[in-house]
């Protein structure tokens, strides 16, 4: 709390006489052991404090009080005013003399004081104001801190009332001026073209309304009581100022989280950009193979249907259907992707054996795996998995084909399967393993970014660079995790994923699973 004011005069005069009283005391105490012209530095001692803790006016009444206390008990005739001796005459003077010497220069250092401890207090508040706005990331946030800076400088309860669209004022019920000061500011706000920061926009003999602006935008209206008094308004003039200082750094520290907000906003669509491109990538390239089967098939029907068996057209027919299928289930898991980065995915979850996802899996993954040893490791009774299948292969796929990708022919790519227990919870674990050139430690958690890995993360080899960064999302939206570690034998990488097993009620497909 900054203290501003002076002692009241009243008290600071009870105070002189007070403590000429006490040097009556000690003088009445000591009078057998000093000469009475000794005793007179006691009231001088009384005089130089009450100068140098009031101000002019009590230490005169000091000295008066005192020469008359120093009078009338301790020289002669005692008991009475009179002044016989010339010395007691000099003593009354240097008392007088004494005030008048040592009450201006006291009130002086005084004022310098109180002006020092003004500013350290309103170096400690800006300090405080500075350290809670640079925490905050909201404005809401940085204008509660300014409200509370405001009204610890001033000693009254300022408010801060926001400015919404249209330059209209977002009152609370707690603190709505009377109807005609909100009226006058309305007034003083329409009538204003451009807002300069701490700038006065209203003032009146009960209300000081200034400005919160960030550049010419209006972002509030502070509103500071002015009290009728004249020692307390002069009170909340000194402290203007660093009300001034307080309301540009608020402005600053505005302006900063709508500079990080329009950066934050920058950067996502920046993102979204690149995670359309990514898409698009991605689209060409899983899509083309099975429109290049189609195609092949299609024309083969169409050019050489005479010579051609029954039996060989079927065949071609199935290789059409189950290329169109898997032409959809490319086009459903991209929606669904594109649904699950929005928060936008529903999963059509229901009961799958684990088995049953890694035999589709295999077999989809096995023509792109000729080079290469493919095992396959799953413990057995493995729980049932209440997922979306669609997108559990999908995310396994994924992680197959990139380590059947970055692995050097003829090296081995394992999956194995475990369940386990994880803090009161049953997981399925999944460990995919290959014996390439592994991922740095630095670079482990970049991969599962889609912009990462579009532009640097595992473009080493042509692909669309998605394959982690989806499989983390499709396992994700299951509450499950994706990581990358080292290969178990130090040699290339392994990627761990948990996927948790519910353990359902009765259910439409019979039975309880444990």
């Amino acid at each position: 709390m900054v203290q501003v004011r002076l002692m009241n005069p009243l008290w600071a005069c009870c105070v002189a006489l007070l403590l000429t009283l006490a040097a009556t005391g000690i003088g009445w105490l000591l009078q057998g052991a000093m000469q009475a012209e000794n005793l007179a530095l006691i009231y001088m001692a009384a005089v130089i404090v009450t100068a140098v803790y009031t101000s002019t006016l009590p230490a005169l009444l000091s000295a008066f009080s005192g020469f008359l206390a120093f009078n009338f008990f301790f020289t002669e005739p005692r008991g009475t005013f009179l002044i016989h001796e010339r010395e007691d005459a000099l003593t009354a003077a240097f008392f007088l003399l004494i005030a008048l010497l040592v009450g201006p220069l006291a009130a002086r250092l005084q004022s310098k004081i109180r002006i020092l401890e003004f500013r350290d207090a309103s170096a400690r508040i800006e300090l405080h104001l500075l350290e809670r706005m640079s925490a905050a990331i909201h404005p809401d946030d940085i204008m509660d801190a300014l409200q509370s800076a405001l009204s610890e400088l001033v000693r009254v309860v300022c408010t801060v009332v926001r400015v919404g669209e249209a330059n209209q004022l977002r009152w609370e019920e707690a603190a709505q001026p009377d109807g005609l000061t909100r009226s006058a500011i309305l007034a003083a706000i329409a009538q204003t073209d451009r807002f300069q920061p701490a700038a006065v926009l209203l003032r009146n003999p009960v209300l000081l309304v200034k400005t919160l602006a960030d550049g010419d935008r209006l972002l509030a209206v502070v509103l500071i009581p002015l009290t009728v008094t004249g020692q307390n308004e002069r009170s909340v003039e000194s402290c203007l100022p660093s009300v001034d200082i307080l309301l540009r750094q608020a402005g600053l520290a505005l302006a900063r989280t709508r500079l990080l907000t329009d950066l934050a906003q920058e950067r996502m669509e920046k993102e979204q950009e690149l995670l359309r491109s990514s898409l698009l990538s991605s689209v060409s390239h899983d899509f083309r193979t099975p429109l290049t089967a189609m195609i092949g098939a299609t024309s083969t029907l169409m050019e050489m249907a005479d010579s051609l068996t029954q039996e060989q057209q079927r065949e071609l027919l199935e290789s059409v259907l189950s290329e169109a299928q898997r032409l959809n289930n490319y086009t459903q898991n991209l929606l669904d992707m594109t649904r699950l980065g929005r928060g936008e995915l529903r999963l059509e979850r229901s009961w799958v054996s684990i088995d049953e996802i890694i035999n589709v899996t295999l077999k989809r993954i096995r023509p792109l795996a000729e080079a290469h040893h493919l095992v396959v490791r799953m413990a057995a009774g493995l729980p049932l998995l209440r997922v979306h299948p669609a997108l559990i292969e999908q995310a396994i796929f994924n992680v197959l084909h990139n380590a059947l990708k970055f692995s050097p022919a003829g090296t081995t790519v394992s999956l194995s399967g475990h369940a386990t227990e994880v803090d009161g919870r049953t997981l399925l674990v999944l460990e995919i393993s290959d014996e390439g050139p592994g991922i740095v430690e630095s670079e482990r958690e970049k991969v599962f970014r889609m912009f990462h890995t579009a532009e640097q993360g595992d473009r080493r080899v042509a692909g669309s660079g998605l394959g982690l960064a989806i499989c983390r999302g499709m396992i994700g939206a299951h509450g499950g995790s994706v990581s990358v570690l080292e290969g178990a034998s130090g040699r290339g990488c392994l990627v761990r994923m948990s996927i948790p097993v519910a353990v359902p009620e009765e259910n439409g497909t019979g039975g309880k699973q444990r």
